[in-house]
């Protein structure tokens, strides 16, 4: 029996779409009880904090992260300038209060696998394999690794076309796969929800994405507010 053209190829998804299987993650660590949006980033990594931390940065949240409203002033150049990205990103500048303005950053999406990690103690890959890869049946993956060893979230994932397909049957499906709830229905709902009116204000247009983009509905990188889960609650 011939090998597909499927089995073939080794794509390697735009970022956008890495940033959705990211999303999917902190999903499932909030249905795990593990997060909450309104969990902040400083809590996570207070060795890499400055000696002065401002009111803004204490006061970023995972749900800032996810809607791309961290405050962080882009600096894209983290990734060939330095090697301690967390480090260097909570030293960073900012430009506005945490959640009041959307900025695209890739950085952002990184900060949250770097929380997956520091909370699981697995990598967002390792954490994700036996949680949505493998009840997928989905074998061949991988993800691109910071040179802090975190992987890279907003970008670098590698999937084969049809595993993508099986991802987006899956929410379609409202996040179960062969009678098991692999996300949290109310989780995937948040996911196709528009949140962020003020994305690429010169268009003045409300987006209709998902949480750190979506894979067949555009993929428009953002979006998401509290809906079901300002308490870390996750419905089935």
């Amino acid at each position: 029996m011939g090998v597909s053209l499927f089995e073939q190829l080794w794509n390697k998804l735009q970022g956008v779409l890495s940033k959705t299987f990211a999303s999917a993650a902190i999903g499932i660590a909030i249905g795990e009880h593990r997060l909450k949006l309104t969990d902040r980033l400083a809590t996570f990594f207070p060795e890499y904090l400055p000696k002065e931390v401002s009111e803004w940065l204490s006061d970023i949240t995972i749900e800032d992260l996810l809607t791309m409203r961290s405050g962080f002033v882009f600096f894209d150049e983290v990734r060939s300038e330095h090697l301690d990205w967390v480090k260097t990103y909570l030293n960073h500048p900012m430009n506005c209060k945490p959640g009041t303005k959307f900025q695209y950053d890739s950085l952002d999406t990184y900060l949250l696998s770097a929380i997956i990690q520091k909370v699981t103690g697995m990598t967002l890959l390792e954490y994700l394999k036996p949680r949505l890869f493998e009840p997928l049946h989905i074998n061949k993956v991988k993800w691109e690794m910071s040179p802090e060893g975190i992987n890279t979230a907003g970008w670098g994932l590698y999937l084969q076309s049809e595993s993508l397909a099986k991802f987006g049957q899956l929410l379609l499906q409202q996040g179960k796969w062969e009678g098991k709830q692999l996300i949290p229905s109310g989780w995937v709902k948040a996911m196709m929800s528009p949140h962020v009116e003020d994305f690429y204000e010169v268009h003045k247009q409300i987006v209709s994405s998902s949480i750190c983009g979506t894979p067949f509905l555009g993929g428009c990188p953002s979006p998401w507010i509290r809906s079901h889960w300002v308490n870390g609650k996750a419905s089935s």
